[in-house]
């Protein structure tokens, strides 16, 4: 059984919903760092095998009583290494800070984010690509919702498509809910979202996504820090930022643990491509392209993928939700050719 597996298995039979989400959200930062939580995992090997013991495991924690010696010692070692102070019980809790720590120590291409600066706007020297029109949009989400339907007839491991093509009515007071909801965010949404919002009319709220996909209604979105606060609090708990020569890569040549987590909690929630509560969809106003684009992304515990719009992250879920491929995104542009993604159109793709 892998490190990775182990954890997540731990963690479940505690019941730390919650916990479990956060330990999940950050375990991609540095996956060949993982041995730190290897380490977790093998101080308490004899207590996981323990599985029927549930009660027991879920009243005492981590460090069980019913230890071996030799457990003991490993636990004693590691806390002294670590500066700790043992505790009578850990908590769910108090072992995913710690699993962070220690995933966090030595992370390679990363560095604290500095104090000055974490507000400002990046924008990116090269467009974004996007060329489409709301004629356009719904277009490609009517062949998105026909072709998801066709992919899931007859099976059963695919669950609900994430879009459904747009309404057919115009609603003639989207245009004055968009300015009041940039209004109250502070910023101002990305063409593409906007073509998106005018072509799609979505209308889920937040409380609906809890365990499903979808988008949210533009009256809905908002940041992760109001969405998602105890993700936040971790990001900010150990801060990171990777250089713009790391960061500003795209396509199939990003490195999806790259990021920067000063970004996260001002990061715009539009919708959920994954029942799990981590599995978001946002928007990063902190990067711009030079065509007014907002760098967007999604956010899962296996990494994280961004682009330099929203319109190329629908083109992406869209292959992505015909059950094509094994893995998220990104998938390569020649991939997506010939697919919906094509009724979508982009100018001078720079990235692969």
């Amino acid at each position: 059984m892998t490190c990775r597996r182990m954890s997540v298995n731990l963690a479940a039979r505690r019941g730390g919903r919650r916990t479990v989400h956060a330990m999940l959200k950050f375990a991609w930062i540095a996956p060949s760092h993982f041995v730190a939580l290897c380490l977790l995992a093998l101080l308490n090997k004899q207590e996981f095998r323990r599985g029927a013991q549930k009660d027991r495991l879920e009243q005492s924690g981590c460090w069980n009583r019913g230890r071996t010696e030799s457990e003991s010692s490993r636990t004693s070692n590691a806390m002294e290494k670590y500066k700790l102070q043992p505790p009578a019980r850990v908590s769910m809790a108090g072992l995913a800070s710690l699993t962070i720590v220690l995933l966090l120590a030595g992370c390679p291409g990363t560095s604290a984010v500095p104090t000055e600066g974490r507000g400002r706007t990046t924008t990116i020297a090269r467009d974004s690509g996007y060329a489409a029109s709301v004629a356009q949009w719904r277009d490609f989400l009517s062949c998105w919702d026909r072709d998801a339907s066709k992919a899931r007839q007859g099976r059963d491991d695919m669950g609900p498509a994430l879009i459904a093509k747009g309404q057919g009515s115009p609603d003639v007071s989207l245009s004055a809910r968009i300015k009041a909801r940039e209004r109250a965010l502070g910023v101002e949404l990305p063409r593409s979202y906007v073509d998106f919002l005018t072509a799609a009319q979505p209308d889920a709220s937040w409380s609906e996504l809890s365990r499903k996909t979808g988008l949210l209604s533009i009256d809905a979105i908002d940041t992760v820090a109001r969405l998602d606060p105890e993700g936040v609090r971790i990001a900010h708990a150990h801060p990171l930022h990777a250089s713009d020569e790391t960061y500003f890569v795209y396509g199939v040549d990003q490195d999806s643990v790259v990021l920067r987590s000063s970004y996260f909690a001002d990061a715009i929630v539009v919708g959920k491509y994954g029942d799990s509560l981590y599995e978001q969809i946002v928007l990063f106003p902190q990067v711009r392209t030079s065509d007014g684009e907002m760098e967007a992304a999604l956010l899962g515990w296996s990494g994280v993928y961004r682009a330099p719009s929203f319109a190329e992250v629908m083109r992406q879920l869209s292959y992505h939700d015909l059950g094509r491929a094994d893995h998220v995104p990104p998938y390569a542009q020649t991939s997506l050719a010939g697919t919906c993604a094509d009724r979508l159109p982009q100018n001078n793709v720079w990235w692969k």
